[in-house]
């Protein structure tokens, strides 16, 4: 009896063990913020470690150029803010295939939905939401413009 037991609690260890190791494999939230030339798509704030990565899609509505900010000095900083009040920098973006901390200038072509990826780092553990993610652009290089997602869980991501 005590073996079996044994047996029995080395079983639930090991699955409680793996359960809590899975990769996350819940759909994002999907929220949608319309704007004058395109829609931005929130798909997912992804942790691994200490670095939030937010995956987004932006969709022209028409043949236009777009900056989106990173962490940029003298510019306006696409930044995040957790439930606790702090704020954290992003400390690069990425358009399509164009990466850099500063900014990315990208032509989006009407219809095309292209991916935006911002990388935020040494976001603490203890940080397990987004209260908002706020995205700074300019449209045709005029006046900044902000995005804003709310209330955005954050899933974390399993090294294999």
């Amino acid at each position: 009896m005590l073996r079996s037991l044994r047996s029995v609690t080395a079983i639930l260890l090991f699955a409680l063990v793996n359960i809590t190791t899975l990769p996350t494999t819940v759909k994002a939230q999907d929220s949608n913020v319309e704007k004058e030339n395109f829609t931005v798509s929130l798909k997912s704030c992804d942790r691994s470690g200490k670095i939030i990565k937010c995956h987004l899609l932006l969709t022209s509505k028409k043949k236009f150029d777009i900056r989106v900010y990173g962490r940029s000095g003298n510019y306006p900083t696409s930044r995040i803010f957790d439930s606790f009040g702090n704020e954290y920098n992003a400390a690069s973006v990425k358009i399509g295939n164009t990466e850099n901390a500063d900014w990315v200038d990208k032509q989006l072509l009407e219809g095309i939905p292209t991916k935006l990826m911002l990388t935020f780092n040494e976001i603490p553990p203890e940080v397990k939401e987004i209260a908002v993610l706020d995205i700074r652009s300019t449209s045709n290089y005029a006046n900044t413009d902000n995005t804003e997602f709310r209330n955005i869980v954050i899933f974390n991501r399993v090294k294999k």
